[in-house]
């Protein structure tokens, strides 16, 4: 799979989303290795542009241990949920950072609940 394939499959993973609710997070990308990615963009995420309908070029990351990685510094530290939350990342990052964890094992639940299990 290239590059091309992994960039397309974030775009269509945050075009996933219930139309009712358009700000709700879509679920977490769940990577071939087991490594759980949230990847969200809209009008009230640090993605750009700041829409509800994409494509996006830049978008809000979520993991549960930090990125070693140039393009996913200063992420903000939340020490209750321990997670680390990078804004403003390229797609064309989180499409080799998906990669460089075998790529996607499914395709990721479309509800707001599923987000909590990240």
């Amino acid at each position: 799979m290239t590059l091309t394939d992994y960039l397309a499959l974030v775009q269509a993973h945050l075009a996933d989303r219930n139309p009712l609710h358009p700000t709700h997070p879509v679920g977490p990308v769940v990577c071939a290795d087991g490594t759980r990615i949230s990847v969200q963009a809209s009008r009230v995420h640090y993605s750009s542009p700041r829409e509800n309908v994409g494509p996006y070029c830049l978008v809000e990351v979520q993991t549960l241990h930090r990125i070693r990685s140039p393009d996913f510094r200063r992420p903000d530290v939340d020490r209750k949920r321990e997670t680390f939350t990078c804004a403003f990342i390229p797609v064309r990052a989180v499409a080799r950072l998906i990669r460089r964890h075998g790529g996607f094992a499914s395709r990721p639940a479309t509800t707001h609940q599923a987000h909590r299990s990240l």
